[in-house]
């Protein structure tokens, strides 16, 4: 073979080389491209579980709360409950005073005296209980 048969060779070679290599600066720029979107959607996929843990954290809270909310209301519905028992004896005891005064003129004065302490613990009592269903639309309003 003679030289210029070698150099014509070699020439193509070359050409070969950097057609090649070429290729490969265009394959990396491709794969380096691929790897930037792969990062981007990794760093995406990231802040949206970040996202939905927070979310969900801050779903369990207010759970939470409604749940101390529901408490204090069944809390405030037992008093009331507990209050209209005392509201019902109170009654009762003072239906009973009354059929003692008739019966009993001697002690009139001082049973009327007692029935109106009495009346006047209802009076309180009544005010105490609209007082606590006043609280408790206030915490429903509030959940």
């Amino acid at each position: 073979m003679c030289i210029r048969d070698r150099n014509k060779v070699v020439a193509e070679q070359q050409t070969d080389i950097e057609s090649k290599t070429s290729k490969i600066a265009e394959v990396e720029k491709v794969v380096r491209a691929h790897m930037e979107e792969i990062e981007r959607i990794k760093s995406h996929i990231q802040k949206t579980h970040t996202d939905i843990f927070a979310k969900r954290m801050e779903q369990q809270k207010y759970a939470d709360r409604k749940y101390e909310i529901e408490c204090d209301i069944d809390d405030v519905g037992k008093k009331i409950r507990r209050t209209n028992e005392n509201i019902n004896a109170m009654k009762k005891v003072i239906e009973g005073h009354k059929k003692i005064c008739k019966k009993e003129d001697a002690h009139k004065k001082l049973l009327s005296e007692e029935i109106h302490e009495l009346e006047q613990n209802l009076d309180e009592i009544k005010k105490q209980t609209e007082e606590i269903r006043f609280e408790m639309s206030k915490q429903k309003e509030i959940s």
